[in-house]
């Protein structure tokens, strides 16, 4: 929310990520790229590239009912936002079931090697996040030293906040769906397009501002800016985290079985 240059402070600003249309223009290409991938994974029979009438017919169905739901995008976004924030953390809790499974086989004695693999992967992939966090420090402290680069200092800040919990997201999206067990959870190759825009989206609905419900608290030349929907999403997300993960868990012991 960026008002002109008399307006009063907006300490909303340190947690709304700018610019607005980013997280929904980011949530409308995934899903964009959904349907498209959605659609063609139906016109071709299996896993040949032969294109049958019948695929074709359904794939066309498929596009019109995602044009028909254009509109309602648009009138009603945080809708999409906050489910597909659901379904991350519901990626998230089922991802965690292959960690847990390679610890237990460390204590166990069944494997060994797994679960230092699984150490250096994750050090890696620290490392990369690291590496991310690093980069936007030194961005911050540049424009703290040398001032505004884009529009205000502050405006700058946030958008390197912007940015980095942007790459983050997608970066941990994608380290939480290689994290998935294989093994258990089959994706043939043409789902692969599919599964991308899925996390291109939910990390354009984490840079959703939500304004449901929103309450803004003036004083003098600040405002506080708080929406309900925060911390209901928040403790709704960790709920779907908890069931995702007991499914999980729930389907891998059926497979032991």
């Amino acid at each position: 929310m960026i008002g002109s240059t008399v307006a009063p402070l907006q300490l909303s600003w340190l947690v709304d990520y700018v610019p607005p249309l980013l997280g929904p223009a980011l949530l409308a290409v995934g899903l964009i790229l959904m349907f498209a991938s959605m659609a063609w994974s139906i016109v071709v029979a299996g896993d040949s590239r032969s294109v049958t009438s019948g695929g074709l017919a359904v794939a066309s169905v498929t596009i019109g009912a995602g044009l028909l739901l254009v509109p309602l995008y648009f009138e009603y976004t945080y809708i999409a936002a906050a489910g597909l924030l659901l379904a991350g953390r519901w990626l998230e809790g089922v991802a965690a079931t292959r960690f847990l499974t390679k610890i237990i086989r460390f204590v166990t004695g069944a494997s060994s090697g797994s679960i230092v693999a699984t150490i250096k992967r994750r050090l890696r992939r620290l490392a990369i996040v690291f590496a991310i966090i690093l980069i936007a420090g030194w961005a911050a402290i540049w424009v703290l030293l040398f001032g505004s680069v884009a529009v205000s200092r502050t405006y700058d800040l946030t958008l390197i906040w912007t940015l980095a919990v942007g790459v983050l997201s997608l970066l941990g999206l994608g380290f939480k769906f290689l994290s998935v067990d294989s093994r258990a959870y089959k994706v043939a190759p043409r789902f692969i397009p599919m599964v991308f825009a899925v996390l291109l989206a939910v990390t354009g609905a984490q840079l959703y501002n939500f304004e449901l419900f929103e309450r803004v608290i003036a004083t003098g030349r600040v405002e506080f800016s708080i929406s309900a929907l925060d911390p209901i999403l928040l403790i709704t997300g960790n709920v779907v985290y908890l069931g995702g993960l007991y499914w999980s868990v729930r389907k891998r012991l059926q497979e032991l079985s």
